[in-house]
């Protein structure tokens, strides 16, 4: 409905948003944790592909993938060109990729932005996200690995680091009332 369009940005998985609606536009922090090799990253960028589909400034913070991996995941998602292809360079598929290429700036209202450790010299912290959503007037805020987070308080402990971080994330969502998904490795 209407309604449920101007308070929720669907998650990109149609089962999911019919138990939970979607993504709640202004008061939404969560955490998906999963063990290694699951396919949290997949997950949480499919998420940021629908959340562009809805016109909105998607921002993905990925502290463990480089711009250009994350670029071509984005790409397969969008472009149904498988990823093996678009990371090993397949010559079959040069035509089709420069094809979709040239169609984003016409296939999408929104805009999707990447920040990794490399692009701020290190590791971001709440305070750095908090500037990336600032910089790019984000909608809505993925991370990608909540566990590689830097906690700005500077906790040796890892619980009071965790917990540091998250209450710092939930803080910063409350602020900018704007959604922040986050996943996690388990084992981190």
């Amino acid at each position: 409905t209407a309604n449920q369009a101007k308070y929720f940005i669907p998650t990109g998985f149609p089962e999911l948003d019919k138990i939970i609606t979607g993504i709640d536009r202004r008061n939404e922090n969560m955490v998906i944790a999963a063990r290694s090799g699951v396919g949290k990253s997949w997950v949480v960028l499919k998420c940021a592909v629908a959340a562009l589909e809805q016109g909105l400034r998607v921002g993905l913070y990925s502290g463990e993938m480089s711009e250009m991996k994350v670029g071509y995941r984005f790409d397969t998602l969008t472009s149904n060109i498988s990823n093996g292809s678009l990371m090993h360079g397949n010559d079959n598929v040069q035509n089709d990729y420069k094809k979709h290429i040239d169609s984003l700036p016409t296939k999408y209202k929104g805009c999707f932005k990447v920040l990794t450790p490399t692009m701020i010299g290190g590791p971001a912290g709440v305070t750095a996200l908090r500037a990336f959503i600032e910089k790019e007037n984000l909608d809505v805020l993925f991370v990608d690995q909540h566990s590689l987070l830097e906690d700005d308080r500077k906790a040796r402990n890892p619980v009071e680091k965790a917990a540091n971080i998250s209450r710092d994330l939930k803080n910063l969502q409350v602020m900018k009332k704007i959604p922040i998904i986050a996943v996690s490795q388990q084992n981190r």
